[in-house]
């Protein structure tokens, strides 16, 4: 009998998966019913869980070209994302690198 749902031996259904995961998990309930994302309502430590997700998927020591490709991946799939402004998305993104680099240096202090 064939399989009907995601193949989940292929990456790209794991990062769809967690990237459905995390739409529902920023924004609560809300952006689950209404399909709506504002980056204004995200907490410092909803960012930070962000960065973590990251830091586990992908790994601890990106280059900054492989650190967007990251972000790129995980924010792509996020409905209504697209609704919010350049200015708005670019201050997430500078955000998520930030707290990036702050926890790749508080790892490898703790190293």
């Amino acid at each position: 009998m064939p399989s009907v749902g995601p193949d989940f031996r292929k990456i790209s259904d794991w990062v769809e998966l967690a990237v459905v995961f995390l739409a529902y998990w920023l924004d609560g309930l809300h952006m689950a019913t209404d399909h709506e994302f504002h980056i204004e309502t995200l907490s410092e430590d909803q960012i930070c869980e962000l960065v973590k997700y990251i830091i586990e998927e992908f790994g601890s020591g990106l280059s900054q070209e492989e650190l967007d490709e990251s972000i790129g991946v995980v924010m792509e799939n996020v409905p209504g994302l697209e609704t919010e402004s350049t200015q708005e998305i670019q201050r997430l993104i500078e955000s998520i690198r930030r707290k990036y680099d702050d926890e790749i240096q508080y790892i490898r202090d703790q190293g």
